[in-house]
């Protein structure tokens, strides 16, 4: 996990865009990992993603700073439309 939070941090420091194929790679790194304790019921999904942005605090302290929180929202927007 450690790597692939550097990964991302290292991405967005480089200016990649979240719609290239490397960003993309990353994003379905993360849809891997989140999926391995998330399952993959997307209510259950959803009601993660809904906590993280309606209580901004969770996130206070870790490495998902807004920024890089917004770059993985894109990425992951850009894997799923193919």
């Amino acid at each position: 996990m450690a790597a692939l939070i550097a990964q991302f941090h290292q991405a967005l420091r480089d200016g990649v865009p979240p719609e290239s194929v490397q960003a993309k790679q990353l994003a379905a790194k993360w849809l891997e990992l989140f999926q391995s304790y998330a399952g993959t019921d997307p209510a259950t999904q959803m009601k993660i993603r809904q906590a993280m942005e309606q209580e901004p605090t969770l996130t206070e302290g870790t490495w998902l700073t807004p920024a890089l929180l917004s770059y993985l929202q894109q990425a992951v927007t850009h894997l799923m439309r193919g």
